[in-house]
Formats: C-alpha cells, sequence, structure tokens
C-alpha cells in the first residue's frame, strides 16, 4: 500500500457534501488521503439547477461590465448554493462561512475573472474541512511564466508541502499560482488535472469519484446498451475511450507523465462498483475485443489547402503550425497528401447569442486570412473552413497491422451501411484508436449503430 491516497471529488460529488464524507470515512484507515475537491455542480433534487463556477464567471462579468445590480443577484445564488449544500453544519460554522464567502466575492479593481472563478473550489475545501474535520490546505500547482504548469517545481512544492503532515488532507482543485503568486487556472477538468499532479508528485493511487459506475463503451445517454469498462489504458482514454463526456479528462492522465500511478474512476453514489481502472498498459490477447470504446465530436472545423509541390518545400507546414500556436489554435487532426493538406481545430460556439463568432472562430478567421495571403505560393488555394464532425474507434489491439486493417474495414462497412459516408479516415500506426471524418450531424447515428454492431452484440473482429 502506498503512503498516500489521492482521492478528487467532482461537481456533482460535491454538490451532496454527506455522501463525500461518507465515502471518506468509509477509506481503510492505515492511508493519509488527500481530497481534492471541485465546486459544486447541479443538484436538481434540492433548487440547484446551476454549476458555481459559471455563476462566478457570471458574476464576474457583471462586475467587469458595471451591471452591479445583475452581480449581486450572481452572488446572493452562490452563497444559497453553498447555505443548500452544506445546511448540515452548525448554524455556528454556517455563519463563519457565509462572511467568508461575502469577503471572497467583494468587488475590487484588484480581482479579475480568474480570481473569482477559483473561488468555488477554495469554497468547497473549506466547508468540506468543517464538516469532516480535515486539514484544509491551498494548491501547491506551480505555474511557469509562460501560464503552463511547471512540473519539476509542482512535484517539489507537493513533496514540500505534504512533507510534516499526518491527517487527511482537503486541497481546493482547478488553480494554482506562478512564481509572483499569481492565480491560474488549470481549464477543463481542471480539479481532475490537480489530483493528478498530486498523485504523481507523491507515487500513490489516484481515485477519480464522479457520478457514473465508470468509463462506459460509449456516451450512455446517447447510446443504448453501453458497458462499463473494466480496464482502459491512459492511451486509450486520451484517444477517445472516455465515455462520450469526459468522465476522466485526458489531460489529467497526460499529467501524469511516465509515473506507474494507477487512476479509478469511481461512483461516490455507488461505491460498490468496479469503476474502471486507468492504466499506463494493460494485457490484450486474441479474446480480447478490438474496439472497446467509441466516441465522437461534431465541433471540428476543418481548413484545407492545396499547393502543388507543397511537399518539397522546406518548412511549408511549419509555418502553419507556427501561426496555430501564435493564435492559441490547438491542431487535433490532420490528414495530408503530397499536394494537399487538411488542419481539424476544435472549435467554441459563442457563449453569447450577441457574439457573432467565439474567440477561436475569429482566430481561424486570422489564420485563414495568413494563408491566402502571407504564407503560401500563389498557386495555392484555400478552402473556406467547413464544419466537421470525427467519430472515434478506440482499443488497444488496434496497434495490430492485422486488426486494425481489418477494423478499419469493417467500421467504413457499418457507417456505409448505417447510410452515412466517411469523408476521410486518419490512422496512425501508433495510436489505438482510428478516426473516420464525417459529417457533424452524422457523429451520433454513426456511434449508434457502429456500437450496436461492434459492442453491443460481442461481434469481434479478427486479422483474417
Amino acid at each position: 500500500m502506498s503512503e498516500h491516497i489521492v482521492e478528487k471529488f467532482g461537481g456533482t460529488s460535491m454538490a451532496r457534501p454527506e455522501e463525500v464524507a461518507s465515502r471518506i470515512e468509509e477509506h481503510p484507515g492505515d492511508e493519509q488521503q488527500l481530497i481534492v475537491v471541485s465546486a459544486p455542480g447541479k443538484y436538481p433534487d434540492r433548487n440547484i439547477t446551476e454549476k458555481t463556477t459559471d455563476l462566478l464567471y457570471g458574476y464576474s462579468e457583471n462586475l467587469n461590465g458595471g451591471k452591479r445590480t445583475e452581480a449581486i443577484e450572481y452572488r446572493d445564488k452562490i452563497i444559497s448554493i453553498y447555505n443548500t449544500v452544506y445546511d448540515c453544519l452548525g448554524e455556528s460554522d454556517r455563519r463563519i462561512m457565509e462572511d467568508d464567502v461575502a469577503k471572497m466575492l467583494e468587488p475590487s479593481s484588484e480581482r479579475d475573472v480568474v480570481y473569482y472563478a477559483h473561488i468555488g473550489e477554495v469554497l468547497s475545501a473549506q466547508y468540506l474541512s468543517r464538516l469532516i474535520g480535515a486539514v484544509c490546505l491551498d494548491s501547491a500547482i506551480v505555474f511557469a511564466d509562460n501560464g503552463r504548469v511547471d512540473r519539476i517545481k509542482t512535484f517539489k512544492s507537493v513533496q514540500q508541502q505534504m512533507a510534516d503532515i499526518t491527517d487527511n488532507v482537503i486541497i481546493p482543485g482547478f488553480f494554482g499560482y506562478d512564481g509572483f503568486g499569481r492565480t491560474h487556472l488549470l481549464g477543463r477538468g481542471g480539479s481532475d488535472r490537480t489530483g493528478a499532479l498530486y498523485a504523481a508528485a507523491l507515487d500513490c493511487d489516484y481515485i477519480n469519484w464522479t457520478d457514473v459506475d465508470g468509463i462506459s463503451s460509449a456516451d450512455p445517454e446517447k447510446v443504448d446498451n453501453t458497458q462499463v469498462i473494466p480496464e482502459l489504458t491512459r492511451e486509450e482514454v486520451r484517444e477517445g475511450a472516455h465515455g462520450g463526456s469526459g468522465v476522466l479528462v485526458g489531460d489529467a492522465l497526460a499529467d501524469l507523465g511516465g509515473s506507474g500511478v494507477p487512476t479509478i474512476v469511481k461512483n461516490t453514489f455507488n461505491p460498490s462498483a468496479p469503476g474502471t481502472l486507468v492504466l499506463r498498459s494493460r494485457k490484450v490477447d486474441s479474446n480480447s475485443p478490438p474496439i472497446v470504446a467509441l466516441s465522437g465530436r461534431n465541433d471540428f472545423c476543418e481548413i484545407s489547402i492545396r499547393d502543388m509541390g507543397m511537399a518539397n518545400e522546406h518548412g511549408y507546414v511549419a509555418k502553419l503550425l507556427n501561426k496555430l500556436n501564435k493564435l492559441n489554435l490547438s491542431l487535433e487532426l490532420m490528414p495530408a497528401a503530397q499536394d494537399s493538406i487538411s488542419m481539424l481545430i476544435a472549435v467554441n460556439k459563442p457563449k453569447k447569442e450577441t457574439e457573432k463568432k467565439s474567440v477561436q472562430e475569429q482566430a481561424i478567421d486570422e489564420f485563414v486570412d495568413f494563408a491566402r495571403g502571407k504564407c503560401l505560393s500563389k498557386e495555392s488555394t484555400v478552402e473556406d473552413p467547413t464544419e466537421k464532425g470525427v467519430v472515434y474507434a478506440v482499443g488497444e489491439r488496434l496497434r495490430d497491422p492485422k486488426i486494425r486493417s481489418a477494423a478499419g474495414i469493417r467500421l467504413i462497412g457499418d457507417i456505409v451501411c448505417a447510410g452515412f459516408d466517411v469523408e476521410d479516415v486518419v490512422s496512425n500506426r501508433l495510436s489505438p484508436s482510428i478516426a473516420f471524418l464525417v459529417q457533424p450531424d452524422a457523429v451520433d447515428p454513426i456511434i449508434q449503430a457502429i456500437h450496436m454492431r461492434e459492442i453491443a452484440h460481442s461481434t469481434k473482429l479478427t486479422g483474417s
């Protein structure tokens, strides 16, 4: 057994802290528990219909926009959530915490959106520490000057933080600090990442508590007869075996780096369910199913470029990639040929109805203008960006060339038989996945059709 164990509780779990307290209490007493917490999520049974972090963003936005009345409404909703969620606390504790919430949410010109956004996790940690009597510490995650996590400094910071502490500890997820003491956010799945960084730094097991029984073979909200997968590799999860809804954010698995730390996804509200174990590697044989999971996205933007001789032009692609980096656009897939290349970028749509284009969409427009005007030859053509969907089929056995070939042919047949077209196939022999480019509205029905044929009915692909 390791000396420590890291347990992360997500937003749905933190909306019901009594359940979290029960899971902590049930844990064997021979390991020190480091409990990483998220801000409370939705809890419809108690009339909590909005996520705390979303309300904090709304509060900050209204403050910055000079809408004090609207900001106060957001503040009151946030205070109400914590009062509702932690009504199990004694009256004295609730009064103290309510005063702390009000102080943290005081308007100040020195407080930006990042400050207000991270308060949800801070309050969760402080409230839960009062409920269970654990030590509440600040995040020890260290950011470099470029705004990215400094893994080496973070590991040293975590190890120093925990060196002389023997009690159970609660850590707020989602954020850290740079060398100047400025707060930085870890982004989507930030609490998952916090837990992973702590587990890797301490070389201990990592339990990711959520509101489902484990990682499913597809998104159970969209696909019938999904199955919880007992065991996956980190690469399988990152390549798309994530239950369709991002139960465990792939960046958290990257944060584990080369460590051997095992991660298990468990259900806070059904702790007896085995869950899904995520490992660096797993054993497969001829009896193992080649495809264990399916997922998809319909939010891709495809930028296609044709230019005769591009493959012979030194630094051609490098110019494009450098511009994407400057615009903070992440390249997801890049099918290429001798004289053409397509770049697929996942795009967030505008959050407000008043916004015509999101920041990412504006950056894509700038990238296209750059490609047309400054980067490429006069003979090149850059097509207007088009929306695309991608379906991922994932399984460790897809690394086997025979299995991969048979699977690719079989899956294309499944898609065509379901009445849809495959626009392209992206396949890397080092990856446990195959990606199929399709029209955005075809993603869900294609996944449903493939899942029924290849997983729900236990049809096995072979190399023959």
